[in-house]
């Protein structure tokens, strides 16, 4: 049996660590024939004059998802191209637009997090 749907992404998480300046990157993905790769293009200006770059992320298998970072700040933007093993690939963007990476919680704070109710009908 061949595989000729695309992978499906689960999650992207960006983080950026403003004392650093480094985006860590959180990519969930799934696919029957298992994944190949996951290649994040970001640029680290949002100008036309901005030069893009490639990181392939690597696999966390205690966290199941696939983790790089890269040097970058509040202007850089990036967007995701995962591959499947059966050459298949997704390219995925914030809507149409790149990615964002959103400020890390200073060490020792809690992050931030809004639940919402069930309503069940």
């Amino acid at each position: 049996m061949t595989d000729s749907t695309p992978p499906q992404v689960t999650v992207v998480d960006a983080r950026l660590n403003e004392t650093t300046q480094q985006v860590a990157i959180k990519v969930g993905a799934v696919d029957a024939s298992g994944i190949f790769a996951i290649v994040v293009v970001y640029f680290e200006e949002t100008t036309s004059q901005g030069i893009a770059h490639s990181l392939t992320l690597a696999f966390d298998p205690a966290q199941q998802k696939w983790i790089g970072t890269f040097s970058g700040g509040a202007q850089s933007r990036f967007f995701v191209q995962v591959i499947d093993n059966a050459a298949m690939a997704t390219i995925v963007t914030d809507k149409g637009k790149y990615f964002a990476a959103q400020p890390a919680a200073p060490d020792g704070a809690a992050s931030q997090h809004v639940y919402l109710p069930t309503i069940m009908r």
